[in-house]
């Protein structure tokens, strides 16, 4: 069974992160150094579902490739042109769509084996505002023969973002998508990071599905080459919160278990009423 509550902790840790030592008016000299953790992203695996060829991503650097070699079913569908827009990634202008079959999975290589911890992660977006314009189509999504979450919608242009550490049993991982009869599933981009074992500790039922994953201080989304464990780091902010930056930037500020990118070390929110904590 997937651990639900598992990475619960993800934010209490970022909040403890977020307020921890950032706050100091004075900058040390000695921190503007770029040591640490370098990026590196061997044995990544990046699939722009839908997609008609291979590319590398402008924003992350990152090789995308079709889908064509990690499943055989499902047929490939283009967003309409008219909704295409800057604001979103290019793995979000195509789709992998399954009309046939109630169960369609894909299937990635594990590089580093089996027995050892991946981050996957999976997105979704409808984008078409006429085709599902009656009702919004919600299914399963699988690990094997384990649920993992139900995919629903707000609306057609609500980006689903769905991501769990796993530990799989095999040297094989496969992500399926499981019609229930309330529309036609379908998948934007699946990506698989393997992740070593000096950070989040096995469960017992093997994986931990996220609970949320922000920081303070700034409006911008961080992910790799800032993280080189390539998490998705969304922004929260608050009109009562005064944003906070460091006066230096270092990579010595990751160089712990968890490999905090040091973007996000460099900002806090500061407030004399903080609401909820």
């Amino acid at each position: 069974m997937v651990n639900r509550v598992g990475l619960a902790e993800g934010w209490a840790c970022t909040l403890r992160v977020k307020f921890q030592g950032l706050t100091r008016g004075v900058a040390d000299p000695n921190l503007n150094r770029e040591v640490g953790v370098k990026p590196n992203n061997s044995g990544f695996i990046s699939i722009d579902c839908g997609a008609d060829e291979d590319y590398i991503d402008d924003t992350t650097k990152l090789f995308y490739s079709t889908d064509a070699k990690f499943i055989d079913s499902g047929e490939n569908k283009k967003i309409p042109c008219d909704f295409k827009a800057t604001m979103f990634e290019k793995q979000l202008t195509t789709v992998r769509s399954f009309p046939e079959g109630v169960k369609n999975c894909y299937t990635l290589p594990a590089a580093q084996g089996k027995d050892n911890k991946y981050l996957i992660r999976a997105v979704f977006m409808c984008g078409s505002d006429e085709e599902y314009k009656d009702e919004l189509p919600e299914f399963e999504l699988y690990l094997g023969v384990e649920e993992w979450q139900t995919i629903k919608f707000i609306s057609s242009y609500d980006i689903v973002s769905r991501e769990i550490i796993h530990v799989p049993e095999t040297d094989e991982i496969y992500v399926c998508l499981v019609n229930t009869d309330s529309g036609t599933p379908f998948i934007s981009a699946l990506e698989l990071r393997p992740i070593d074992d000096s950070i989040y500790n096995k469960t017992q039922s093997g994986s931990l599905a996220l609970f949320n994953r922000v920081y303070f201080g700034s409006n911008t989304t961080v992910r790799y080459g800032d993280d080189v464990l390539d998490r998705l780091w969304d922004t929260f902010q608050s009109s009562v919160w005064e944003a906070i930056k460091a006066a230096y930037s270092s990579s010595m500020l990751s160089e712990n278990a968890f490999k905090l990118p040091a973007k996000i070390m460099e900002t806090a929110a500061n407030s004399d009423n903080l609401p909820f904590l």
